[in-house]
Parts: C-alpha cells; sequence; structure tokens
C-alpha cells in the first residue's frame, strides 16, 4: 500500500443496506413502510456511509496532513484505516439486518415471545463480539507488518493509544494528564466490548420498540 493510495469505499455493503431498508418496507405489515421498521437500517446506513467517505476521503491525504511523521508510518495509519473501513462495511450491513428483522417480527401481528427478544439480544451481542474481535486481529496484523517505530506517537489517528511495548492497560498521558486505555493489550478489548456490546443492545432495542 502506498502512502498516497485512497482507500475505496465498500459500496456493495452499504448499497445491501439499501436492499434492507426497501425488503423492510416491502414485507412490512400490510405492505405500508413503518418507521419503526426501517429507521434502524436508515441511520445505520447514514453513520457507516458517512463515517466511510471520511475514511475514503482522509486515507488518500495522509502523507500531505502529517508531513512530520515518516513514510513508514504513514503506511502504517493508512494500514489501520484499511481494517477499519473494512469491519465497518460488514458490521454496517449486517447490524441493520437485525434490526430490520427484529423490527419486522416486533411491529408484526402475532405479539413477540420473550425467547425471540433473548434471541435477538444474543445476535447483536454476537455481532458486536465479532466486530471487535475482528479489529482487534487486524490490528494486531498490523503492528506484524507495520511495528512502530521509535519515537513514533503511540497515538492511532491521534486519539486511539496504542503501544504494545507497554504493559499497562490503563496509561495516564504525561502532557494531558488524562487517562486512556491502551488497546495494544488484550484486556482493553474487553474493557471495549463491556461498552460497545450494551450500547449496541440498547440503541437496537429502543428502535425497534419505538
Amino acid at each position: 500500500m502506498r502512502p498516497e493510495t485512497k482507500i475505496a469505499v465498500p459500496w456493495a455493503w452499504y448499497l445491501g443496506i439499501v436492499g434492507v431498508i426497501i425488503l423492510s418496507a416491502v414485507f412490512a405489515p400490510g405492505g405500508v413502510a413503518d418507521a419503526r421498521i426501517i429507521a434502524g437500517p436508515v441511520l445505520v446506513a447514514c453513520i457507516g456511509g458517512g463515517v466511510a467517505l471520511l475514511i475514503s476521503s482522509v486515507s488518500g491525504n495522509l502523507a500531505q496532513m502529517h508531513p512530520e511523521v515518516s513514510q513508514g508510518e504513514v503506511l502504517r495509519r493508512g494500514a489501520l484505516l484499511a481494517v477499519l473501513q473494512s469491519s465497518m462495511g460488514w458490521f454496517s450491513f449486517f447490524f441493520s439486518a437485525a434490526l430490520a428483522l427484529a423490527g419486522l417480527r416486533v411491529n408484526g401481528r402475532v405479539p413477540v415471545s420473550s425467547f425471540e427478544l433473548v434471541a435477538f439480544f444474543l445476535l447483536f451481542f454476537a455481532l458486536a463480539w465479532v466486530f471487535i474481535r475482528t479489529l482487534r486481529q487486524g490490528c494486531a496484523e498490523v503492528d506484524r507488518i507495520h511495528p512502530v517505530e521509535e519515537g513514533a506517537s503511540p497515538l492511532k489517528w491521534g486519539i486511539v493509544y496504542h503501544n504494545p511495548s507497554d504493559a499497562r492497560v490503563f496509561v495516564e498521558l504525561e502532557d494531558s494528564g488524562s487517562t486512556v486505555i491502551n488497546m495494544a493489550r488484550p484486556a482493553a478489548w474487553g474493557v471495549l466490548a463491556l461498552l460497545v456490546v450494551p450500547a449496541a443492545f440498547i440503541v437496537g432495542l429502543v428502535i425497534i420498540l419505538s
């Protein structure tokens, strides 16, 4: 990957979300598009698509945006963005499909059972867990191919602390005094999962029950 390489938007995944929205409208009770059913996929498409466009735009100008870093560091940052772009694409599609399926079932004519609600919770949990695991594996692979250069900033994208040589999970930054999570440590991904999984479930539950 060259420093100026622009990461393409995975349009196939987001066009798939458009298909999910259309199918949700077609199979909605009475054949009428219900905002309670399509709101979730529409929201995911807007957020995911916006993030994908931003990543694509930033990735083509990394060298110009960060002239102070070496070419190796630019390659590393580009590889990390590529991991995020790929993961966001498939996660956005499957998460929107799960929201649509849950919305159709909850807003259907037959009352939803407790067993089905638990199944939807497990589905959201599984998607969030696989997403986090994929990101972690992708970052580990980038660390192997493009290790952090000596003297380089341990911050990914300027905001995420990632330092494989630091054994601490919670790190207090000397320049700001704030405490951050070292995402190079396996335990940090567990902390992230505890934050992301309940949030994903609550968002999905609010959307399909609203």
